[in-house]
């Protein structure tokens, strides 16, 4: 079984597209989300190849994504995250996902500090 919490109208064909990009952030089954940790921080930012991401953990244990705009604002970001996904695995997450955003003046993900 597979399934993406948080994002119920996304197909399977969807999700194996987004979530298969590497086998340690695939799921088996519902039960891996019972096992997540919630510990840290609940707000992360990252500059992803020049782009802002702030990813948020919610009140029940799954992960959301947003865009930082240059204004401040925050727009809700168009991919999923595995819920779990440990907090020092989304930084390779997010490079697995986007590297072919890589440029030679942005190589690499970066962890932003609040």
């Amino acid at each position: 079984m597979f399934c993406v919490i948080g994002y119920p109208y996304i197909s399977h064909a969807a999700a194996a597209v987004y979530m298969g990009a590497s086998r340690r952030f695939t799921l088996d089954s519902v039960e891996d989300y019972a096992n997540v940790d919630v510990g840290g921080s609940m707000r992360h930012r990252f500059d992803v190849y020049g782009v802002i991401v702030i990813i948020e953990r919610t009140p029940n244990s799954s992960w959301l994504a947003y865009y930082q705009g240059a204004d401040g604002k925050r727009g809700k970001a168009d991919f999923p995250i595995p819920a779990r996904l440990a907090v020092e695995e989304l930084g390779n997450y997010l490079e697995e996902l986007f590297h072919e955003s890589a440029t030679p003046e942005r190589p690499a993900v970066v962890r932003l500090e609040d």
